[in-house]
């Protein structure tokens, strides 16, 4: 489906990944290997952590942040840049 919530999602953690290869690539404290873990998770998004987080912050972009940073522990991190550049999308 072209507009389905999986959909959506999988473009987030593709737009996030490309925010990171760039920010790298601009002398941020981001790792080659932070990367890889990012993208060996692209697709296995975990929407039971990430719906059970909106509950607390009611933030749908947020909840996909922290779900992402549970399967990516080494890419974890704060990421404000993430929400910002999703709100801007």
């Amino acid at each position: 489906m072209y507009f389905s919530p999986d959909k959506k999602f999988k473009t987030w953690r593709r737009l996030w990944i490309a925010l990171a290869e760039t920010e790298k690539e601009l002398g941020l404290p981001i790792t080659q290997e932070q990367i890889d873990e990012l993208k060996a998770h692209a697709e296995d998004i975990n929407y039971e952590v990430a719906k059970e987080r909106e509950k607390v912050v009611r933030h749908d972009v947020m909840s996909h942040v922290y779900a992402y940073g549970l399967q990516c522990p080494k890419a974890k991190r704060n990421y404000p840049s993430w929400s910002n550049f999703m709100l801007c999308w």
